[in-house]
């Protein structure tokens, strides 16, 4: 598992691009507004990165769509933050260049109007590659993250492990009880490193042996 393994799963507001004739502060706020009740960790990164002491405006109508984003009213404007899927599915318009931006992108449309995009990131374990290196060392011969990101995210932190690392991308419960189910070889267990219980209904009923390690690392 990636975020929150390999990860630090802090995510941080690096970049507001607003659209047109938008304002960038005016587009963080309201996204930080409409975001204020989901307790998503990209979310609260969009709350933090506005300043989560500063008063949030009436916030009603608040949908959380899993998958894609949020949908909300804030003051009477209607707030759309979320994936490039999700602005597909509420016909917002926009242009095609931004389909394929790389990264964690949050897109933004008020009144069913695109104002711009977030650009979100986390940051690599301090750890991280020492700990595959040592489960080389052991005798670990194939070493696979598994991921929901985007392809080109996964691919940022691949190039920062040692050889014999790989990674799978856009998990889902679905590909992985019908497409990753993994066969157990008789001479060499399988077993996933993950760091929570959210991650423990991704990966329900897959072929598996399962190792939770968060709560030895965090008593380290």
């Amino acid at each position: 598992d990636k975020t929150g393994t390999l990860t630090k799963g802090r995510f941080n507001v690096t970049r507001v691009e607003a659209a047109s004739t938008w304002d960038e502060k005016y587009l963080l706020r309201l996204a930080a507004q409409a975001e204020a009740q989901s307790t998503h960790p990209v979310a609260q990164s969009i709350v933090q990165a506005y300043g989560a002491h500063k008063t949030l405006d009436e916030v009603t109508l608040f949908e959380e769509i899993t998958g894609l984003g949020i949908k909300a009213q804030v003051n009477g404007t209607q707030v759309i933050a979320g994936n490039d899927a999700l602005l597909h599915q509420e016909n917002i318009d926009h242009q095609k260049s931004i389909c394929g931006l790389s990264g964690t992108i949050v897109h933004l449309a008020f009144d069913q109007v695109y104002a711009g995009y977030l650009v979100i990131e986390d940051e690599l374990k301090s750890d991280a590659k020492e700990a595959i290196k040592d489960l080389h060392k052991i005798g670990v011969k194939r070493v696979e993250m598994l991921t929901g990101d985007k392809k080109e995210i996964a691919e940022k932190f691949f190039h920062l492990f040692p050889s014999g690392f790989s990674f799978t991308t856009t998990i889902t419960l679905a590909s992985l009880t019908n497409d990753f189910t993994v066969k157990r070889d008789s001479a060499a267990g399988d077993a996933i490193l993950y760091d929570g219980s959210e991650d423990e209904v991704i990966i329900k009923g897959v072929d598996m042996n399962f190792i939770n390690l968060a709560k030895e690392i965090d008593a380290k």
